[in-house]
């Protein structure tokens, strides 16, 4: 059974390289830095700053107002070319996803963030946070070697700038890791590393957290009185410092020790403190586990429908955080309950349910080529302790250079054969594996571009029969219309009004048809380019009533038709909705080609909406927009609230 790992409980301490860990006083600096960005005469780069510095704070008091702040520091970097500032932007997105358990997008935005930050100067312990951040998604997705990649990436950033607090964070997770893993001595020694440094640095709030990581080890290798005291030390420390979180991820831990070692009664309480203060915080990445935990506990003391209920809630939550460690567990619980009650079919399924998902990590993730980056790490770390013993003392020169040379060759070998081993192990699952996914991709690629050849033959059937059909009646009833007026003579003032006006109406009418058809044809949007052809489509826009502007970056060169056709579509349906709905008089649109896709902001100042029910509108605008996205495996966001204006925020990847 796999169990809560603490990550860094302060880490948004460590972003910001401040040593304040009062709330009060992070409760200043949060409403003064609000305050200046509010009242302040602030502009360009320096107003990016303010609200990416305010952001990193809030992140986890008020995680929406962060990724809001995110929102707009993002495009206005990207417009400015600050690299600075759209690197922290995109590490706030990431410090959010990860914190709320949405791993695939924290992933993709911690790409993004180490892309640019490690060359930004004076960033290097962000860089390294980054990497931390990605290593403890990694870890949540059952994914350790490439967990392991990425913490040992973060120790060399965090070795660069001297930072030993944040060494000893990513010690933590190596050591959880190896906890996991079953590799428990070595897991003693990381965490005894970290402890070592926190204490040397008097962070109470982290002597607790290695104090109960300490516990869980001890509790693993079934030592239960040295597991509890080191808890309870934790706990008591904690609760000084008035840390519910703490609180609860000790509670959780301990409940799940009561509960290996049969004590089931001493763990219900404790696990249901957890789970109120989880609820109450929001604080869902691990609540899973303590819900697992609560239904194993009564099903130890009997209780099989509040036990199996405990259950069904963890694998639910688990699920929707698509959180490969908890949904081990879930089913391996299941699996057991229903095999205890004698409902053979139940068991069954959540057994292979659980040994199907092991493998799939079991396949990508074997012990030869995990422990080999364990082993290069230390490697590295005993050739610079021997590279400075050399400068030190000349007069041992020669033969601490043989003996290093000799410790070279057979890590190098060791390396060497461990690497084979792994290898040959992995080949054939790795390529089978490869050319399934291979085989998927160009699936799902063939299944995109049919939908778009479809639709777009569709609109133009449509937008020909609009031209050729609707078009030629309303100018055959234009005509008859003109012919009769001056056949007709109308005496009457009112008469002549009417039919002046019916007039109008049936001109109107020809050229709205007109219009629609053209926007239909697909042939419009091949001509010069999704940026020309943006600009085109603005144009026609009745400037008085809506001011437009549109900004385009990077399109020397024409990307793939199938994106431009989607593209275009989604910019054009996003624009009708602001002129149907939104109310608006300002529509800012801002495209952005870059290496890896294409950022496109629109931004109007109209009556906006709730976003949070977004999913309930009855039209099909919305949905549409967001299906023709996922076609192209891109992402689009809203941020608006009502009367603010609307914020679209889509990227598309390219190549």
């Amino acid at each position: 059974m796999h169990h809560t790992f603490y990550p860094s409980r302060y880490l948004l301490l460590l972003f910001c390289m401040l040593a304040i860990p009062a709330t009060a006083q992070v409760k200043r600096i949060t409403d003064s830095l609000d305050n200046l960005l509010q009242t302040g005469n602030l502009a360009g780069t320096a107003r990016i700053d303010v609200a990416n510095k305010l952001a990193t704070y809030l992140v986890r008091k008020n995680s929406d107002k962060a990724k809001a702040l995110a929102a707009q520091t993002l495009p206005e970097s990207i417009k400015l070319d600050y690299k600075e500032g759209e690197g922290m932007a995109n590490m706030i997105y990431t410090m959010v996803y990860q914190q709320n358990g949405m791993l695939d997008s924290g992933l993709a935005y911690a790409e993004r963030a180490i892309r640019i930050l490690p060359s930004v100067p004076k960033k290097t312990i962000e860089a390294g946070v980054c990497y931390e951040l990605k290593a403890m998604m990694l870890r949540a997705k059952d994914e350790h070697s490439a967990s392991i990649t990425a913490y040992l990436e973060s120790v060399k950033y965090f070795e660069k700038a001297g930072y030993t607090s944040g060494i000893a964070d990513s010690y933590v997770g190596i050591a959880n890791i190896l906890t996991a893993r079953g590799q428990y001595d070595e897991a003693n020694t990381y965490h005894q590393k970290a402890l070592d440094v926190y204490i040397q640095l008097k962070r109470q709030s982290f002597i607790a957290q290695e104090l109960g990581n300490l516990g869980i080890v001890a509790s693993r290798m079934k030592q239960y009185a040295r597991s509890e005291k080191y808890f309870r030390q934790g706990l008591d420390i904690v609760k000084a410092e008035g840390d519910s979180s703490g609180i609860a991820d000790v509670n959780s831990d301990m409940g799940e020790m009561y509960v290996t070692s049969k004590q089931y009664a001493k763990a219900i309480p404790v696990l249901k403190q957890a789970e109120a203060i989880r609820k109450k915080t929001n604080e869902l990445k691990n609540l899973s586990y303590t819900l697992n935990y609560l239904g194993l506990a009564y099903e130890g003391l009997g209780d099989k429908t509040k036990a199996i209920a405990y259950m069904k809630q963890a694998h639910t939550l688990a699920a929707k955080l698509n959180n490969t460690t908890q949904l081990q567990d879930s089913f391996e619980a299941m699996s057991a309950f229903y095999a205890h009650n004698r409902q053979l079919d139940s068991a069954y399924f959540f057994s292979n349910k659980f040994k199907l998902l092991k493998d799939s990590v079991d396949i990508t993730d074997n012990k030869a080529a995990f422990n080999a980056l364990l082993v290069k790490y230390e490697t590295g770390k005993k050739q610079q302790q021997i590279d400075m013993l050399n400068k030190a003392n000349t007069i041992q020169k020669l033969s601490i250079a043989s003996r290093n040379k000799t410790i070279g060759i057979i890590i190098g070998l060791f390396i060497t054969t461990g690497v084979f081993v792994a290898m040959f192990y992995n080949r054939r699952q790795l390529k089978q594996k490869a050319a399934m996914q291979q085989q998927l991709i160009i699936q799902q690629n063939r299944m995109t571009e049919a939908v778009i050849e479809a639709e777009e033959k569709e609109r133009k059937r449509i937008a020909s029969d609009l031209h050729d059909g609707v078009g030629q009646l309303f100018s055959a009833v234009k005509m008859n219309l003109g012919g009769l007026m001056e056949r007709v003579k109308m005496d009457r003032e009112e008469d002549r009004f009417l039919a002046e006006k019916t007039m109008a109406l049936v001109e109107e009418s020809c050229k709205e048809v007109r219009v629609i058809s053209h926007q239909m044809m697909p042939n419009m949007l091949l001509r010069s380019g999704i940026a020309s052809d943006v600009k085109s489509f603005i144009e026609k826009i009745d400037s008085e009533r809506l001011k437009v502007n549109v900004e385009a970056n990077g399109f020397k060169n024409r990307i793939e038709s199938n994106v431009e056709t989607v593209l275009y579509r989604v910019i054009q349906e996003t624009v009708n909705n602001v002129i149907k709905h939104a109310r608006a008089s300002r529509l800012d649109i801002l495209l952005n080609r870059d290496a890896t896709g294409i950022t496109t902001v629109i931004n109007d100042n109209g009556v906006g909406f709730n976003t949070q029910q977004k999913d309930g509108f009855t039209g099909i605008g919305l949905k549409n927009i967001a299906t023709r996205i996922e076609y192209l495996k891109g992402t689009v966001e809203y941020y608006s609230s009502p009367g603010k204006g609307t914020s679209v925020n889509i990227w598309v990847p390219v190549t």
